[in-house]
């Protein structure tokens, strides 16, 4: 076959090479980008994102353990021309902008860049981070506490990192209403954090705030922070969410048999041969124990009446000559001993106060039995608690 113009089809081949080559290239360097980003650069040297990924490399290394923000804008500082680099290439690489904001000294020229590239990637989490980071510095606390929504949504599984900085947003009175829109609005990440700050002793006063005037959580919720509240001593604050939660009005003369919010209800022992449980058909609550048995079967904490009273208690407890082993005490607040012990008696015991002592706005009603291991077992019901007035 003849070839009219051979030098037509060498350059032909020789482009064709050449595009080859070139795509070949490209190719490495591709797969490259993200194990070897500084090999990917030297084999095509315009490949925008392995340069981004060269310097954040490089930033990371320079930052190492430090969270200082002067160590994070003197190592983002080092690699900024780098970043640069990848941002004439390819302008929209959110890595590369985030190190550029962190490199600013001036705080607007990083609020003003950081800012910007948020527009671009809304989903980037060093952006945010470094969003997040200038807003904390200006206490922006609303801002703030939105960035770091953002990035909860878009990685849930590291939502535990940024619970202390909401905790710290709900401390601050104008962390309040981001706070309780969130929620409001259903934000998936607020469960765990209304978890998380429930356990913090110091978050209560707070979250009872938001709970008693603004959010409704659930009922778990509610009943963690009565139980918690309670156990810091803040018994105004745990019956104030307890009516709230509850929907119940204050107590009557008699105490109703409810265990729901434990310990402004009832908290009944479930160990092993000290037991306490309702009854299932009527009020009251069903006691066993067992010989050899003691501790706490039941307690509450209830509002300490005003002026002298009488606690009564009806029960069907057996054997009779035991009922010396069970008692009554009535104790002010938290760690305080009993100002009360008495056993009981037959049918229906009665316990007089004549003077209660001070500062005890609240008491815990609690009853207590010790059996001995030659003791038979102790059986029945307390069908009634009442505090009257003595007259």
């Amino acid at each position: 076959m003849r070839i009219e113009n051979p030098l037509r089809l060498v350059v032909i081949v020789l482009a064709a090479t050449a595009l080859a080559v070139l795509m070949a290239v490209q190719m490495a360097s591709s797969l490259a980008t993200r194990p070897a980003p500084h090999t990917a650069i030297s084999l095509m040297p315009i490949n925008g994102l392995a340069t981004e990924r060269a310097a954040f490399l490089d930033f990371r290394m320079g930052v190492g353990e430090a969270t200082d923000p002067s160590a994070l804008t003197a190592s983002a500082g080092e690699v900024e021309q780098l970043a640069l680099a990848a941002i004439q290439r390819e302008p929209l690489l959110p890595k590369a902008h985030a190190i550029l904001a962190l490199a600013q000294a001036n705080v607007q020229n990083r609020s003003a860049i950081s800012e910007a590239a948020v527009l671009l990637n809304r989903r980037d989490a060093s952006l945010q981070g470094v969003l997040l980071q200038d807003q904390i510095a200006r206490s922006d606390i609303p801002a703030a506490v939105a960035t770091v929504d953002r990035i909860m949504r878009v990685n849930p599984e590291s939502s535990e990192q940024f619970y202390p900085i909401l905790l710290s947003a709900l401390k601050e009175r104008d962390g309040s209403e981001p706070l309780v829109r969130l929620i409001e609005e259903g934000s998936p990440a607020m469960d765990g954090f209304l978890r998380f700050a429930v356990e913090q002793d110091d978050a209560l006063p707070r979250l009872a705030d938001l709970r008693e005037n603004f959010v409704l959580v659930s009922e778990a919720f509610d009943r963690r922070l009565v139980n918690k509240l309670a156990g810091i001593g803040d018994f105004e604050a745990a019956e104030r969410i307890y009516f709230a939660a509850a929907g119940r009005p204050a107590q009557s003369s008699a105490l109703d048999w409810l265990v729901d919010y434990p310990p402004l209800d009832w908290r009944l022992s479930n160990a092993a041969g000290l037991r306490a449980q309702t009854v299932r058909n009527g009020p009251g609550v069903e006691i066993n124990v067992r010989p050899g048995r003691s501790g706490l079967l039941m307690q509450r904490f209830i509002r300490t009446p005003v002026g002298p009273f009488e606690v009564r208690i009806g029960h069907s407890l057996a054997p009779a000559a035991q009922l010396e082993d069970v008692q009554l005490q009535l104790s002010c607040g938290l760690g305080r001993g009993p100002f009360l012990a008495g056993a009981f008696a037959e049918g229906t015991s009665s316990f007089s106060v004549e003077q209660v002592p001070l500062e005890c706005d609240f008491m815990q009603l609690a009853i207590f039995a010790r059996m001995a291991t030659a003791r038979s077992r102790l059986r029945g019901e307390i069908q009634s608690v009442e505090l009257l007035p003595i007259e």
